[in-house]
């Protein structure tokens, strides 16, 4: 990584604190060079930036928690409906969610067993065999997500080494 892409990194973070100490920074840049670590370091120091900036100021510190509390709840969702899915695939009978009078949600297994004259019955089952593995990569995506999503506020609230 050239030391003119690391340097680029100092405008990350907010303006204020570059006003501040931007100048400082790039000369600090320069003399340790263009290392990863360098690079890691200056993006987490502007997301712990960017958390000094936020908790100052109580309303982007309510539409922070807001947007935080929005994310959690959309993953949790996407993990619910990702398992329910999972859990469908194994099964031939009907699933249905309701909620009181609602019906939230309901799936079905519907399988082919002849096409053509022929029958696939074998074939849908080595095919379903299969079928779960990108369902699950996805509801691992999401479960990696959500613990991201939660603990990211402590990373950014860690005090500096």
């Amino acid at each position: 990584m050239a030391t003119v892409n690391v340097k680029a990194l100092v405008r990350l973070y907010p303006k204020s604190w570059r006003r501040r100490y931007g100048r400082e920074m790039e000369e600090l840049v320069d003399e340790l060079g263009s290392r990863p670590t360098v690079a890691v370091d200056l993006i987490l120091g502007a997301g712990r930036a960017y958390a000094a900036v936020i908790r100052g100021n109580r309303i982007l510190s309510t539409g922070g928690a807001f947007l935080h509390g929005l994310c959690v709840t959309v993953l949790v969702q996407g993990i619910a409906f990702v398992t329910l899915i999972l859990f469908a695939q194994n099964t031939s009978q009907q699933i249905e969610i309701q909620i009181g009078p609602f019906n939230v949600a309901s799936i079905s297994r519907s399988e082919l067993l002849y096409w053509h004259g022929v029958q696939l019955h074998s074939v849908l089952a080595m095919v379903a065999a299969v079928s779960w593995l990108p369902a699950a990569g996805l509801l691992l995506a999401l479960v990696v997500a959500l613990g991201s999503v939660v603990v990211a506020p402590r990373w950014l609230l860690r005090p500096a080494r």
